[in-house]
């Protein structure tokens, strides 16, 4: 998943942690997280992890973006096919969609 993929990115690499934690702040995000795992077998952790999708979902995008644009080899391209992927449309209207479903759950 899409979510599965950001965690990884994210928790993977200290680069990557480094540049998400400073998009977090340049952003005054007052309720920043850590990106969560999607687990397949448990509801409350998928929303969980959209939860803090949604909530970071600036900070991730300024994040990828700085990646893609200033890093280089694997970690940028990676970056940038994540950061295409989470600005599609359907990916956030589905997250939004999925948030109050699982919220409810």
């Amino acid at each position: 998943s899409i979510i599965g993929s950001g965690h990884s990115f994210f928790t993977e690499s200290g680069v990557a942690n480094t540049y998400f934690k400073q998009a977090q702040k340049q952003l005054d995000l007052v309720q920043s997280s850590r990106v969560k795992l999607w687990a397949e077998i448990r509801w409350d952790s998928r929303w969980k992890a959209i939860d803090a999708v949604i909530v970071n979902y600036n900070a991730i995008i300024k994040a990828l973006d700085n990646i893609s644009e200033e890093g280089a080899g694997s970690i940028s391209i990676n970056a940038a096919g994540l950061l295409m992927h989470l600005k599609k449309s359907i990916f956030i209207i589905t997250s939004f969609i999925l948030h109050q479903i699982f919220g409810l759950i």
